[in-house]
């Protein structure tokens, strides 16, 4: 923490408005899901789980995926860029990402089958990917649980032949993205205080043009970099965990807020 005081001061808002006060807003991608395996390999994440799906069935597309991944996450990482300098960048490479998907043609069931079989953990980046994931371990997805991701469209086959629009990516994940009337709008109304957790540059801006926002607790996972990032994601995040493959902290700082409603 760099603020301790401003903390406190948040976790009291927050504690005085009362839990019906408060959202949740998350990122998935090595935020919920791990950075790292228990062996400590980096984990795979939801494009990762894409790409390989699409190069099983066009592998003369790996070196140009790989050439595009290398090219486009040093500068979605680059503390020396703006996030308004990486936005055209990152257009480009979901446009790309989405353009090779569509080609391979996969199918929600080729989809369903990946994340029933695989143990990876996953991230957000595609929605539909998210959603199995959760049908899959939990049965359902929870009614006050919303996905806002790049969505898959599917013909009257179950193949995909285009996504959602806006393209999401790491710096523009925030309202910007989401329509009015979305079905979620009316559950998230009148909820002034926020608890954000993310780990990108990018995702401690997730709370922006949330109408009558009053509090935002935001905490951030560092999970690579640590000395060359850790001072940024200082003045980003009210809290920053480094290195930690666990939700303990986030989970004990709601688990304190929820045993104070009832003081």
């Amino acid at each position: 923490m760099k603020h301790p005081e401003i903390v406190n001061k948040k976790l009291h808002k927050i504690i005085n408005d009362g839990i019906e006060q408060l959202m949740f807003i998350s990122d998935f991608d090595y935020t919920l899901s791990r950075y790292k395996d228990p062996n400590g390999n980096l984990a795979s994440n939801t494009p990762q789980l894409i790409r390989h799906m699409v190069l099983d069935k066009h592998p003369e597309l790996e070196n140009m995926y790989n050439e595009m991944v290398k090219k486009f996450h040093a500068i979605e990482i680059c503390p020396l860029m703006s996030n308004e300098e990486k936005i055209p960048y990152m257009v480009e490479w979901w446009t790309k990402s989405q353009q090779y998907t569509i080609k391979a043609g996969l199918s929600k069931l080729d989809i369903k089958e990946k994340v029933s079989l695989s143990n990876l953990n996953l991230s957000a980046g595609f929605g539909d990917v998210i959603k199995f994931l959760f049908e899959n371990k939990m049965g359902n997805i929870p009614g006050n649980l919303h996905i806002v991701s790049n969505m898959m469209i599917f013909d009257a086959q179950d193949n995909c032949v285009n996504f959602s629009k806006p393209i999401i990516h790491s710096f523009n994940k925030n309202s910007s993205v989401i329509n009015n009337d979305h079905t979620f709008i009316p559950d998230i109304e009148g909820r002034s205080n926020v608890f954000l957790l993310g780990d990108s540059l990018g995702d401690p801006h997730m709370d922006v043009g949330i109408k009558g926002e009053n509090t935002a607790l935001k905490i951030g996972f560092l999970n690579m970099n640590f000395e060359t990032y850790l001072n940024k994601y200082l003045d980003l995040y009210d809290i920053v965990i480094v290195d930690d493959q666990t939700m303990e902290i986030p989970l004990k700082i709601f688990e304190y807020i929820l045993s104070q409603q009832n003081n």
